[in-house]
């Protein structure tokens, strides 16, 4: 009987020691708080299999987490089962808002649904996590890219001096400078013409497009200049109002915001911006904008710019070439940057954004029995191979390191990975297509080996490096991210719809009409004010000072 029951004993142990889950406590766990699952270092992989579980989303290619090879390698690596909670991209945010609400949320959240006002607020509440604790104990990949990238961290901890999630964090060097205008550079040449620098020397190449026949066909058919309504950068007034004010829509939702000698100042507002509404207004009514800019879809424009019987398309912004063409062809090859433009007055912006590299991606709820293990697998997704494989698959399948010293990566640096079955050609749910925190900084993109020089990340490169990144405004002109109270949010929500309506509209008013623009500035103005304007920008310096 005694053996029997030391037997029971032992297997009720045995039991309590596999069965590890993570469940709703009373009070929120923190580091050294957790149940004692062994008097070791914690490390990977764990003697004891735990289960957490972990909200996601389908991301493209990836819509089964449980047979994802990603998956499998990382409960391999750390003996964890991870059991999945997903949602579709497009119902993610509802979901996610659903699950908080009705308290029935998982161990870790992985998605950038959790926007940072929530973050500041589930915080409060002590349904987030504070990580500072468990970053400075379980995160040594952690600190190491806080301290290689420190406003991700800055950015990433709250007004309450808690961080609450690890972001992704992904340097797109060219992305940070996305507003850009493309010209087609054989009719440059064809037509003996320079590269314009002023936005007077680019009216001049536009006027020579209009008149001169460049595509050769005898045919007046060229459309010097067209953009589109909506699309990734094809607004017209993006690239071209920064001859004139500071333009740039921002991560923190702000559109068309800057800050001059420390206030919050609304682009829109600027006597800069009637001198851009002038300029465009020229170029349309001189036949060298396409009217339709400011109302066609994206597939119109590129409709223009893959014309099938000629290059009828001159010049178009957009944040890459393919906006306009089909990057399966070549005829985006002959289309380069339009370096930012000098204004009468001297003025010569970029948009340049360097928050854009950080989203939210990683935090653990107070549901979590576990929270030490839970910060190590955050830990460990931003290890450069677990990156790699998280974003492009395999290693030695899908991509590979590089050992050959001659080979360059983008940056023309000795490369260290190469991709080698292109994402368009992978099976499904090889990777997790960067669902979670990673860290893919400047380094490891531009590490890339690419042969092809006319590679569109090559040339993107190449075209930002060379062209934009000169012209980056201070960084004291920049509104950062900021994270809003309720009842900021809530303010906000009453003018920033109704503003930036009216300001499209006018937009697209001033420039297609043949309206003295000077006359109408007074009412225009007035007009803003009258539908909040003041209201919404000491709403954005509140949040700014307190910043």
């Amino acid at each position: 009987m005694r053996k029997s029951l030391t037997k029971l004993a032992l297997l009720v142990l045995s039991l309590s020691m596999v069965l590890v889950g993570c469940s709703k406590k009373e009070e929120v766990k923190t580091s050294g708080d957790t149940a004692k699952m062994s008097s070791e270092k914690l490390s990977f992989p764990l003697k004891e299999k735990v289960e957490l579980t972990v909200f996601v989303h389908t991301r493209p290619n990836v819509d089964n987490y449980d047979e994802n090879e990603f998956t499998k390698y990382i409960e391999e690596k750390t003996n964890i089962d991870l059991k999945f909670v997903m949602a579709s991209e497009n119902e993610a945010q509802q979901k996610l808002n659903l699950l908080l609400a009705t308290g029935d949320y998982p161990d870790i959240i992985l998605a950038s649904q959790l926007s940072y006002a929530q973050q500041a607020l589930y915080g409060a509440q002590g349904i987030l996590l504070p990580l500072n604790e468990l970053i400075e104990k379980y995160g040594d990949n952690t600190k190491k890219v806080f301290d290689a990238i420190p406003v991700a961290k800055e950015r990433s901890t709250m007004p309450d001096g808690n961080i609450y999630n690890l972001p992704k964090i992904n340097e797109c060097y060219h992305c940070k400078s996305t507003q850009k205008m493309w010209i087609y550079e054989p009719w440059l040449k064809k037509l003996g013409l320079k590269m314009p620098e002023t936005t007077e020397e680019y009216y001049k190449v536009l006027k020579a497009f209009a008149t001169q026949d460049p595509n050769g066909n005898g045919k007046a058919d060229e459309i010097p200049l067209a953009g589109a309504n909506k699309g990734w950068e094809t607004q017209v007034d993006g690239f071209l109002m920064n001859p004139f004010v500071y333009h740039a829509i921002n991560q923190s939702g702000a559109n068309r915001l800057f800050v001059k000698n420390g206030k919050v100042t609304a682009s829109f507002a600027e006597e800069g911006w009637k001198e851009g509404l002038k300029y465009i207004q020229r170029l349309v009514k001189d036949g060298l904008l396409a009217p339709e800019s400011f109302t066609q879809s994206g597939e119109g424009l590129k409709q223009m710019g893959e014309n099938p019987e000629t290059v009828i398309l001159g010049s178009f912004p957009g944040g890459y070439s393919g906006v306009a063409t089909d990057l399966s062809g070549e005829r985006w090859r002959g289309y380069v940057t339009v370096p930012p433009l000098k204004g009468p007055d001297g003025t010569r912006f970029v948009k340049y954004d360097p928050f854009s590299s950080f989203t939210p991606a990683f935090s653990i709820t107070d549901k979590c029995e576990y929270p030490e293990i839970a910060m190590m697998l955050g830990d460990l997704f931003y290890e450069q191979e677990t990156t790699l494989r998280n974003t492009l698959g395999r290693a030695g399948i899908e991509w590979e390191y590089v050992t050959d010293s001659s080979k360059a990566g983008i940056n023309g640096k000795p490369a260290i990975w190469e991709e080698v079955i292109p994402f368009v050609e992978q099976g499904p749910n090889l990777s997790w297509n960067q669902m979670g925190n990673t860290f893919r900084s400047s380094t490891l993109r531009l590490g890339r080996y690419q042969e092809d020089p006319n590679n569109i990340e090559v040339v993107l490169y190449k075209e930002t490096m060379e062209k934009y990144a000169p012209y980056y405004p201070s960084t004291d002109m920049l509104l950062p991210p900021m994270t809003l109270t309720e009842s900021q949010s809530s303010e906000l929500l009453t003018y920033t719809t109704t503003i930036n309506e009216y300001v499209n509209e006018k937009i697209a008013e001033f420039v297609l009409t043949n309206v003295n623009i000077d006359n109408q500035w007074s009412a225009y103005i007035n007009e803003l004010k009258n539908i909040g304007l003041d209201s919404m920008l000491a709403v954005y310096q509140e949040a700014y000072d307190a910043r």
